[in-house]
């Protein structure tokens, strides 16, 4: 375009004339001038960059220290709203879904097929079939948010430990069938059985359910727990609501795929699950008719009659100490007979039976206590304070006289046999949360 109409013609003149100025400016600098000008101009750039670098380097971590160095968030034990079915209903409909594209997780491969995994995979099937019945689509589901969790720096690093998380509590397990009882209660079918194994397998060997994207968490329809409110609902599979975190810890990037765990042992499986049952090694078996335990107390069965005076102490070992076959002695007062023991719950639990008569002996009057790992008492001090959290409880009286009695809720017995407020209560189909 010429500098020959309008406006243009002004602006052309302008950068003619500064041009001729500039250049007769040049013209009367020596070389050594010239040459000074021109590095100065070229190195600009670069002393700019020198004096704004370091403000950059303050600035630039401070934005990202809280995604990349921030900690995981907590989960808790998990709490019901004490509401009707009815208000669950409409407090959960009126929780909107977030908005965006449902993103998939990734795929998990455990790896080879050896000892773990079989464990692995039957946590995994427990997990399926308790909490979402025989329903494929639904157990698909589940076992995504259980790898999801596992993926997760804010849940545990194996398949079972995820499953069994917070099992110890009576309440607040992460997945209800843990602690309710239903592991005693019900058991599938072996057809059905089967099936969830199957379905376990190809999700351990890296096949991905969509439906439920980075979900961590869900609920049936028809409870609220405490943390629904917190988190994002992003899907829906029949009756079940799932979510995720908020933020950078429910994004795709917050999941890392751990190393092939070591799975533990979960007693709690070990009726449905072989691979959950240990080797012949000093841990549990399961008792046989002519194991040493058991034709002792076949053999104390046929001496007691209605006017026996009381239990027989079994015999001590070679060097003189009573067998606790695996229990640990937490705390005692022998001379009040008061005996407080740790509990080995890879034990049959009628053997504990076995272990009380041996400590109490041909004590008139004897109680021995006992709490799983973690809850029994430090001190003789605390035996009557923490009596009301043991698993198992043991008594001889006055009268000779000797009564067992077991927490129901994690180690079935008939009713008669169980603690006060531990007989099971009616199975349910399926389980709340996770």
């Amino acid at each position: 375009m010429g500098c020959d109409n309008g406006w243009v013609v002004t602006i052309c003149a302008f950068v003619v004339g500064q041009s001729q100025k500039y250049h007769a400016a040049w013209r009367k600098l020596n070389s050594a001038s010239r040459v000074l000008l021109v590095a100065s101009v070229l190195a600009a750039p670069f002393i700019l960059l020198i004096l704004i670098l370091p403000t950059l380097q303050s600035v630039a971590p401070s934005r990202i220290a809280p995604i990349v160095a921030g900690q995981p968030p907590e989960v808790a034990p998990v709490e019901l709203l004490q509401i009707t079915p009815e208000r669950a209903l409409a407090i959960n409909a009126a929780i909107p879904f977030a908005k965006g594209p449902l993103v998939g997780s990734l795929p998990y491969h455990f790896g080879r097929k050896n000892p773990d995994f079989e464990r692995a995979r039957d946590c995994l099937a427990s997990a399926a079939w308790y909490e979402a019945g025989d329903d494929s689509a639904g157990q698909r589901s589940v076992m995504q948010v259980v790898l999801n969790r596992l993926m997760h720096p804010a849940f545990p690093k194996t398949v079972c430990r995820v499953v069994f998380q917070g099992e110890d509590r009576t309440t607040g397990c992460q997945f209800t069938f843990t602690c309710d009882g239903a592991l005693a209660r019900r058991s599938p079918s072996e057809k059905a059985w089967k099936r969830a194994q199957a379905i376990a397998e190809l999700a351990l060997s890296g096949t991905v359910d969509s439906s439920v994207g980075l979900a961590t968490h869900y609920h049936t329809d028809w409870v609220v727990p405490n943390w629904s409110g917190s988190l994002d609902k992003i899907a829906r599979v029949g009756s079940h609501l799932f979510f995720r975190f908020r933020g950078f810890w429910g994004q795709r990037a917050a999941l890392r795929r751990p190393p092939a765990p070591t799975e533990p042992l979960e007693a709690k499986l070990a009726a449905l699950s072989p691979a959950h049952v240990p080797a012949e090694n000093g841990a549990f078996v399961m008792p046989k008719p002519d194991d040493a335990d058991i034709l002792a107390l076949v053999a104390r069965l046929q001496k007691l009659g209605p006017n026996h005076p009381g239990p027989e102490p079994l015999q001590q070992s070679a060097n003189g100490q009573v067998s606790l076959k695996g229990n640990s002695l937490a705390a005692s007062d022998e001379a009040k007979g008061l005996f407080a023991l740790t509990l080995d719950l890879n034990r049959a639990p009628g053997s504990y039976v076995l272990v009380a008569r041996s400590l109490c002996g041909d004590r008139a009057r004897c109680t021995v206590l006992g709490w799983r790992r973690g809850g029994s008492p430090a001190s003789i001090g605390e035996f009557r304070a923490k009596r009301g959290s043991a698993l198992f409880s043991y008594q001889v009286t006055g009268k000779g006289q000797e009564k067992s009695l077991w927490d129901c809720r994690e180690m079935p017995r008939s009713p008669d046999q169980c603690m006060p407020g531990t007989t099971p209560s009616d199975p349910k189909e399926a389980s709340n949360t996770g």
